[in-house]
């Protein structure tokens, strides 16, 4: 840690009010100078630093208290002489915990329960519940790892937001105790930076919020030490702003960060040399990164890993508010891009309101964020997404298409019971990607019944890492594997895209359709082998009602291309479900009693075997979920098999049920199965002939021909066509007579 003396070198003595602390450095008598500073601090007129910070949302007790913010209002700037106001916002009632997989929980503990527990040197983060409460001994031993899980520990105790319980803690009841404590543990803290394991995370940016949010606390004791005061004042405008300084490249939401802790400490420490250049910086970091640094022209996100994505808009959101309420004229390009993003994570939102489990996703909402957004630029659309119907007006459009993240979401409404897919056929991001590419997530009726696993565990012990590499691998994704190989682009790229994707996207009123690619081959977790012989192309198609009351479903085509015998596995991941296996069809459906269901229905059985996997260890893992608890929880996952000479081919109808409602579709191929024709025929003898085709060209069943990807013919139980769809291609001939691509 740099010396006292430091400091006031870092100092502008000559700004307005410091007149009694540069007379003091002038004189060398620095204890004076530091009470001064001290004196200074309590006298300036602070600048607005908001505690609207916790990146879940932050606007309710239940998300604040995750990170031991028990107030349940906020003041837009809370002073050390706000204590009896602020007093009456605390909230002596039980906290909620979050984790990466469940969310929002209730806790056991009080602010004062977690407050007397930092009296004992023993923390419990409550968005690490499942490692319990943990004794860090009479040292406070920043490099105490819990024995059970510890899955995050050392990364996030330094962010030390443990502290606000103990500063409400003293507003709430006037022990000194409390303050003290936190004190103690902010300067142990800054004494022991520069000998740390080189393994210990130190978060500066958070750290350049966190100690500036608690100063009004610290001020507002009268034992505060001037001493201890300048200790972290020092190491703030020091080691902490160096630090900062020096980064260089940051990749992502890491240039985002950095940037908001650099403009924190040059708003909230104006009496530093360097503070116009850390705002300048800092700002300009934040507007790179809403540019060119990980946001697409679309809004789309450059890091495929909507928890981070949700997080870093949120913090954007932060950025934007410190600029505005301190008079400072930065961000000026930042509006458009945030409303763009707010666009996309309300257009790519599942029918509850929260987002797909991408990369290293954590279960949360972005709602928060588009409403913040919706509200300032009156956007109805986007408050009729958020408030779900209550106001507003509906949007325009239900599916959407991102042609530069690769984003295709198709849905039947805005209701919280609509079906819903999100298909990913774009680049693996430049940061927290995973192996899914052409992976799908499905809610039938409003129950999110086929996901993306997430993120389980950063933890580096020889169990969890196990889980670690699998959740990243694209066994644990809902797309395609090949000889058990995963997908290699955290390898080989592409990372990001420079222009917007070409893939084939179509919607109208009678269905949806997206395709992707799949060329940069598959290997073995650990190895730099890797075979390219393998092309994987998947076709989504969203046939909606023809008429109000009629199912919906889905159809997922996979074909795949090549040399050789290979075994390919299309795999759906289960939430925690019971399921049921036809032997003869090789339909799988889930049975939940009086909940919405979904049945996987093959069109071609023949030479295919279906297998459900649930909690398996051995000779891999598979059939897992992160949503159950602080393990992976077992969970089905639907695997349907074929092993032969390639070019082969799945084609899968995804039929969502309402609840107690049975399967009552026909499914069936049609030609040659490797053409990709089949037909869906319901109960009353209505039939839907579809074709996805392995590449473009003219293709003919029967008195059907068309040029283009697919196709789609829906005729009435007595033959009379009702409705027709051609993707990718001009015209359809039906019975000789040539129709336009569209039912009008």
């Amino acid at each position: 840690m740099s010396s006292i003396v430091d400091i006031f070198n870092r100092m502008n003595l000559d700004a307005p009010g410091l007149e009694a602390v540069k007379a003091a450095v002038e004189a060398g008598d620095y204890p004076v100078a530091e009470t001064a500073y001290l004196a200074y601090y309590r006298a300036r007129k602070p600048p607005i630093l908001d505690w609207h910070t916790e990146h879940r949302g932050g606007r309710s007790f239940e998300t604040n208290s995750t990170g031991w913010n028990f107030l349940t209002a906020i003041p837009e700037l809370i002073t050390w002489r706000d204590r009896e106001k602020v007093k009456g916002l605390i909230s002596r009632a039980k906290g909620y915990t979050f984790s990466r997989t469940e969310g929002i929980k209730s806790s056991d503990y009080t602010v004062l329960d977690l407050a007397d527990m930092l009296l004992e040197n023993k923390v419990f983060i409550p968005y690490h519940p499942e490692d319990g409460v943990q004794d860090l001994g009479p040292d406070w031993n920043w490099e105490h790892i819990p024995p059970v899980v510890g899955r995050r520990w050392t990364l996030s105790l330094p962010y030390q937001y443990c502290l606000r319980a103990l500063a409400q803690a003293y507003w709430l009841t006037d022990d000194e105790r409390y303050i003290a404590k936190l004190v103690k543990i902010a300067t142990h803290y800054v004494s022991y930076v520069d000998g740390k394991s080189s393994w210990i995370w130190i978060p500066d940016m958070q750290l350049a919020r966190n100690y500036q949010q608690l100063m009004p606390f610290m001020l507002s004791w009268e034992g505060l030490s001037p001493h201890d005061f300048c200790a972290i004042q020092s190491w703030l405008s020091g080691g902490c702003a160096v630090s900062m300084e020096a980064v260089t490249g940051a990749p992502g939401n890491q240039l985002l960060f950095n940037g908001l802790g650099l403009a924190w400490i040059g708003v909230g420490m104006p009496e530093f040399k360097a503070a116009a250049r850390w705002r300048e910086r800092g700002f300009g970091e934040v507007e790179e990164f809403f540019g060119e640094g990980a946001f697409y022209p679309d809004g789309s996100s450059k890091e495929n890993s909507y928890g981070y994505v949700v997080g870093a808009s949120a913090a954007g959101l932060e950025a934007l508010t410190l600029a505005q309420a301190n008079g400072w004229n930065f961000l000026k390009n930042l509006h458009r891009p945030m409303l763009l993003r707010a666009e996309f994570l309300a257009h790519t939102a599942k029918p509850d309101g929260s987002y797909v489990w991408t990369g290293d996703s954590t279960r949360g909402s972005a709602f928060d964020y588009v409403e913040a957004i919706a509200d300032s630029e009156n956007r109805a659309d986007l408050q009729y997404i958020v408030s779900f119907g209550e106001r507003g007006t509906p949007p325009p459009r239900k599916s959407s298409w991102y042609a530069y993240g690769g984003v295709g979401v198709m849905r039947s409404g805005w209701n919280c019971e609509a079906n819903y897919l999100f298909f990913d056929v774009g680049p693996v991001g430049v940061l927290h990607g995973h192996e899914g590419k052409l992976a799908v997530e499905f809610v039938a009726y409003g129950r999110s019944l086929v996901e993306d696993l997430g993120i389980h565990t950063y933890a580096t012990t020889e169990r969890d890492m196990k889980f670690h590499d699998f959740f990243i691998a694209s066994a644990a994704h809902n797309t395609v594997i090949v000889d058990g190989k995963s997908q290699v682009r955290l390898k080989t790229g592409p990372f990001t895209t420079a222009q917007p994707l070409s893939n084939r996207w179509f919607s109208t009123a009678t269905c949806d359709f997206l395709s992707g690619c799949y060329t940069e081959g598959y290997g073995e977790t650990m190895s730099d082998e890797i075979d390219r012989s393998v092309v994987h192309r998947r076709s989504v198609i969203f046939i909606k009602g023809h008429k109000v009351g009629d199912p919906e479903y889905w159809i997922i085509t996979d074909h795949l291309t090549g040399d050789g015998v290979h075994t390919c596995e299309q795999l759906f991941h289960l939430i925690p479900v019971e399921v049921n296996i036809d032997p003869d069809t090789k339909t799988v459906q889930t049975v939940t009693q009086h909940q919405p269901n979904l049945a996987f229905i093959p069109a071609v059985a023949d030479g295919l075997e279906v297998e459900v996997v649930e909690g398996r260890t051995e000779p891999n893992l598979q059939g897992w979920y992160c949503g159950g608890g602080p393990r992976p929880t077992p969970a089905p996952c639907v695997t349907y098999r074929r092993t032969g000479m390639l070019p082969t081919v799945f084609q899968t109808v995804l039929l969502p049920m309402k609840a107690n409602e049975a399967a009552s579709l026909k499914v069936e191929s049609l030609g040659t199965p490797g053409d990709g024709w089949i037909r869906i025929t319901f109960p009353d003898g209505r039939e839907d002939t579809y074709c996805s085709s392995a590449a473009v060209g003219p293709r003919q069943l029967g008195d059907i021909t068309f040029i283009g990807d697919a196709a789609l013919i829906r005729r009435d139980s007595d033959g009379t066509l009702l409705d027709w769809a051609v993707v990718g291609g001009d015209n359809l001939e039906y019975r000789g007579e040539v129709l336009p691509s569209v039912c009008d």
